[in-house]
């Protein structure tokens, strides 16, 4: 029995079987060789596009740099070809890009540069619908030099929508403005949230500004506060924040925020809020460092908050020599004059450097000096000599119609308001004599009228007291005699407002109050001769 040749059959089927097998493995790497190469030869085509696509845009770049003439023509036609090239919205932006300058240059020279920016910003946003660049162009193009109709109304509207990212926040909301979204507040309310609170500089301190306008003082400071918190602000923002928390009240947080600014306004600044704060001699460290640069503001506040009459008078000494003509020279100037001599006073305020008509304080200051003796009637006639040196200053203005009234030159008030009403003089200076002089005319209602609506500082109170007592309403009387005695600052002053409030516990029968108040003013002014007699008479009973 013969074996069978399992040797020879095992190798023929076996090389078969590694032939077909062989064969798909080839065919699958062919397949992989052509799918890489494939692949590879689109990559290398799209690399050698954007290549060539920039070397054009650089020799586009090139030929306008070195360009002798402006063949705007020539220019846009070599766009034309790029924009052909573009292949995506970058390149194409590069494109619009050199558009837009190109129509800028030739805005008067060749009108078409414009009209091919417009056509191609159009096909741009028609090859790609939902690039917010490219809407952000198209939105800026219809509303530049274009009046706001229905048609542009409604492609803006179409466009709004894409500005999604808060780059874009401004444009919408400049955007928004010239379709009148903000005419109404139910239309403004519609507005998405996020385009008030994108965080940026601008933005923020618009809108606390608005805020501040309509008393919402909290939300601008949340919103100032936000700014701060979120990056390193800018020297302009911390400088606004500053001044936001100057006026509104948080004096100590003031002063910091200016420390952040290296310079001298912001140093200066930060002494005001420290001295405001009540921290003077914080201030006054400030006010030392810059006076030695012979800083006048410095050099003025030194003077004004020193309690040693000899230092001050240093500081304001080296203010009058200092070489300028700022107010605060001019301030320290008069101040210093106070510690002088008739004579010496004149000759300081009369100096060469600054002729007193034209610098009004100064000019008041010698007249002030000169009128020691004068009797009422000529001191009233060289006030208004002043007043026509300087006929548009308010403040001297106001302190003419003082003088009037104190010493009863009720005649010349009513030319004293009719200039002041010519030269629309709006301080509530104006509003306060006229009631004074209705007081006088005994008009008291309407005097009463018009005190009410005045801020209130403590001549209001007192005279507002003075009518209340006229009309027996003496517990309303006191409570405006009061108000005026917690904010004068003369003792003289207080000790008659003192008496006035005497004479109010006297009508409602409180004898002991009587005697308290009459002693006070008296302790407060012992020259005071009315609440001197009143209080021997009482105390005789």
């Amino acid at each position: 029995m013969r074996l069978p040749k399992l040797t020879g059959g095992l190798f023929k089927g076996g090389i078969l079987r590694i032939t077909f097998f062989a064969g798909i493995i080839l065919f699958v790497l062919t397949g992989i060789a052509f799918t890489v190469v494939f692949f590879t030869g689109s990559r290398q085509k799209g690399r050698m596009q954007e290549e060539s696509f920039f070397r054009i845009l650089r020799e586009y770049d090139r030929s306008t740099e070195a360009a002798a003439g402006r063949d705007f023509e020539k220019l846009n036609l070599e766009l034309d070809r790029l924009e052909k090239r573009a292949i995506g919205v970058e390149s194409w932006l590069s494109v619009l890009k050199r558009r837009r300058a190109l129509a800028l240059q030739a805005a008067h020279l060749h009108p078409p540069s414009a009209v091919n920016y417009r056509l191609s910003l159009e096909r741009a946003v028609k090859a790609y619908p939902w690039s917010q660049p490219l809407a952000a162009l198209a939105a800026a193009a219809i509303v530049k030099d274009t009046a706001i109709n229905r048609e542009t109304e409604e492609q803006l509207r179409v466009f709004l929508p894409l500005l999604a990212d808060p780059a874009f926040n401004t444009l919408r909301l400049n955007l928004h403005i010239l379709l009148g979204d903000f005419r109404t507040p139910a239309r403004a309310a519609l507005l998405p949230p996020f385009l008030f609170s994108d965080g940026t500089e601008e933005i923020t301190k618009d809108f606390a500004i608005m805020k501040i306008l309509h008393s919402d003082i909290r939300g601008a400071a949340a919103d100032i506060q936000a700014v701060l918190n979120s990056r390193p602000p800018s020297d302009d923002f911390i400088r606004f924040a500053a001044e936001y928390f100057y006026d509104f009240g948080d004096l100590v947080r003031s002063a910091e925020l200016f420390s952040y600014i290296e310079d001298d306004a912001a140093l200066l600044r930060q002494a005001d809020a420290l001295y405001l704060a009540g921290l003077t001699e914080n201030a006054r460290s400030i006010w030392t460092i810059l006076a030695n640069t012979i800083d006048e503001n410095s050099l003025y506040n030194l003077a004004v908050t020193s309690k040693d009459p000899l230092e001050a008078a240093f500081f304001l000494e080296k203010l009058a020599t200092a070489n300028s003509k700022s107010e605060s020279r001019q301030q320290g100037l008069i101040r210093y004059s106070r510690l002088l001599s008739h004579q010496q006073a004149l000759a300081l305020l009369q100096n060469k450097d600054m002729k007193p008509s034209d610098y009004p304080f100064i000019d008041l200051e010698i007249l002030k000096r000169n009128s020691q003796g004068w009797q009422p009637g000529r001191q009233v006639a060289e006030t208004w000599l002043l007043l026509d040196r300087h006929p548009e200053n308010e403040d001297l203005y106001e302190w003419a119609a003082w003088l009037m009234f104190y010493h009863h030159f009720y005649s010349e008030t009513g030319v004293l308001f009719r200039r002041a009403e010519r030269f629309q003089f709006a301080g509530l200076w104006v509003k306060f004599y006229k009631a004074v002089q209705l007081m006088q005319e005994g008009d008291l209602d309407e005097a009463g009228n018009i005190l009410r609506n005045i801020s209130g500082e403590w001549p209001v109170y007192a005279n507002l007291g003075r009518i209340l007592e006229y009309e027996r309403s003496h517990s309303r009387a006191l409570e405006q005699y009061e108000l005026a005695a917690a904010k004068v600052q003369d003792s003289k002053t207080a000790s008659q407002i003192q008496y006035r409030i005497s004479r109010c516990h006297s009508a409602m029968g409180r004898a002991s109050e009587v005697l308290r108040t009459l002693e006070y003013a008296v302790e407060l002014d012992p020259g005071n001769l009315t609440a001197q007699l009143e209080l021997d008479r009482i105390r005789q009973r």
